[in-house]
């Protein structure tokens, strides 16, 4: 990993709680086995901890600074930006034309819940965040995810496939497409692009650039398990800038996890889970964490 060949994201913090923390990702996308003949898929990915796609989403359209961050309600947000993201980032994706990204974001499909509405055509699905493991049951024959932290997981209703005219700015899924594209170049102008579902129960989410197609330069698809290869789809490492006290809201998530658990060993579990990135377990982020879990005890 060479740092001068990446990229920075700043934050976007939204009414004083950090909604996407600083990011830094690679500048070049990379090959998992350093052949792009056969491709890898999503799982194989999952080792350089790819950006999620709310995070690539707010790099790509918050850099064209579209329009203003407002809060909806409790957890949710409109889909707005301010003048920020990455103009750097945007240069690489409108270079990369027929190719593409995965990330560490995941659909799974889910049952309805009582009482919730569910448009014609909608679909309600489960949106997962740089899961804890991912793994095949070879008995039932299906793609399992788990995830502990429950702030990387988000239900919501997923969209027919068409034009994307609405973001969700947590998890950078699409809420509302359009059949006609306009609709979607009134928001979005030249950088209205497509949004692709499939039927499979757990689908590895990728973002692919289709200019010369006519598709859009950010297309969204979420239609293949883990398991699938693509040639021309690869991935980019990313990981945190800040961690401890730049950013409590990681502290407060932490703090939430320990106190389920019951020994040390499940502590050091849930610590390892929730960042999944080794490097950052050092310093200040290490040490507030241990105080967290002090204090809980009331230890000094």
């Amino acid at each position: 990993m060479i740092e001068q060949d990446s990229v920075t994201i700043p934050a976007l913090v939204v009414g004083g709680r950090i909604a996407i923390p600083e990011m830094r990702f690679g500048k070049y996308l990379e090959c998992a086995d350093g052949s792009r003949e056969n491709g890898s898929s999503c799982f194989q990915y999952q080792r350089i901890s790819p950006p999620t796609l709310a995070e690539i989403m707010y790099a790509f359209y918050g850099a064209a600074g579209y329009m203003e961050v407002e809060a909806v309600g409790e957890g949710t947000f409109s889909i707005g930006f301010a003048d920020t993201g990455s103009d750097e980032y945007r240069k690489n994706v409108f270079l990369s034309d027929g190719e593409g990204e995965w990330t560490s974001t995941f659909v799974q499909n889910r049952i309805k819940k009582r009482g919730e509405v569910v448009p014609n055509g909608y679909r309600p699905v489960r949106i997962i965040n740089r899961p804890d493991r991912i793994f095949f049951d070879e008995k039932r024959e299906i793609w399992i995810v788990k995830c502990i932290n429950p702030e990387r997981i988000f239900d919501v209703l997923e969209p027919p496939e068409k034009w994307i005219t609405e973001y969700d700015l947590r998890t950078g899924y699409p809420t509302k497409t359009s059949r006609n594209r306009s609709d979607a170049e009134k928001v979005f102008g030249d950088d209205a692009s497509l949004f692709f579902r499939s039927d499979n129960k757990l689908r590895g989410v990728f973002r692919k650039t289709d200019i010369e197609k006519g598709k859009g330069p950010f297309c969204i698809c979420a239609i293949s398990q883990p398991s699938v290869r693509y040639s021309h789809i690869e991935a980019r490492w990313s990981r945190e800038e800040r961690y401890g006290s730049e950013t409590p809201g990681k502290i407060m998530t932490v703090r939430r996890l320990i106190k389920k658990a019951s020994t040390p060993a499940v502590y050091d579990r849930c610590f390892l889970s929730f960042e999944g990135v080794p490097q950052v377990m050092t310093g200040e982020w290490l040490e507030d964490f241990w105080r967290a879990i002090e204090a809980d005890h009331g230890h000094s």
